[in-house]
């Protein structure tokens, strides 16, 4: 080989080395390891691969949307001040969808009533308080509207988080979730009582606060997921 050959590989650019082979989808098979399906569920659902779900083999169904008239009949019905008629779950359907429906807003949808007015119906309260929000007041939630506001604004907080976080839990493929007292100042109820540190099924989950909490205003406890690894490990 000539010198200027040599000079010339010397300084010519170096092969381009071929593309690396595409690797194949992992097997379908439920035997997978713990670790590789927790760190699949948290990627994002177009990048999973179909068998890595915590549900075994195949990606789960998405969960089906609350219906929210239910939704809200179920707030109302916990909070008991209000009443629980068509118009009332359409008044605070309305709110939901306007963002209002939260404890300093949902008193202000509507006409405000005059001073006159509160007064006749024995309100002290100086803030707006509007005809179609007192409309949906029962008895209880007559005598002291200010505070209604809030344990029904609260409430519809509280589980509308509920109700997201289990179907968030659900789409991932967690089968078994765990009750976790939330440790409120007002105690525990009935069913925290009776349930805190409990399994169940995550289809048989109930929102939170549960339809016996006796106040579901201050309702912080919540459903957390569960792994079979978990008990293995010690974690709590």
């Amino acid at each position: 080989m000539s010198w200027l050959e040599k000079i010339r590989r010397l300084f010519s650019a170096p092969p381009t080395p071929p593309p690396p082979p595409s690797l194949p989808p992992p097997p379908v098979s439920a035997e997978v390891t713990w670790q590789e399906r927790v760190r699949q569920v948290q990627l994002p659902p177009e990048e999973r691969f179909p068998i890595y779900s915590l549900a075994g083999p195949g990606r789960p169904k998405p969960a089906s949307k609350p219906d929210p008239d239910k939704m809200i009949e179920g707030v109302l019905t916990r909070s008991g001040l209000a009443n629980v008629r068509a118009e009332d779950i359409a008044f605070y359907r309305r709110a939901l969808d306007a963002g209002k429906l939260n404890a300093r807003d949902v008193r202000k949808m509507g006409n405000p009533i005059s001073a006159d007015e509160k007064r006749a119906l024995g309100i002290s309260y100086r803030g707006i308080l509007t005809k179609e929000f007192l409309d949906t007041l029962n008895d209880r939630g007559m005598a002291d509207p200010m505070m209604a506001a809030q344990i029904i604004g609260r409430t519809a907080l509280s589980t509308i988080s509920s109700g997201k976080s289990l179907r968030s839990s659900q789409e991932a493929g967690i089968e078994m979730v765990r009750f976790r007292f939330g440790g409120m100042a007002a105690g525990h109820c009935s069913f925290s009582r009776k349930m805190d540190g409990k399994r169940v099924p995550i289809g048989e989950a109930e929102t939170l606060p549960a339809k016996s909490c006796e106040h579901p205003d201050q309702c912080g406890c919540r459903w957390g997921a569960w792994l079979p690894i978990m008990d293995e490990l010690g974690i709590d």
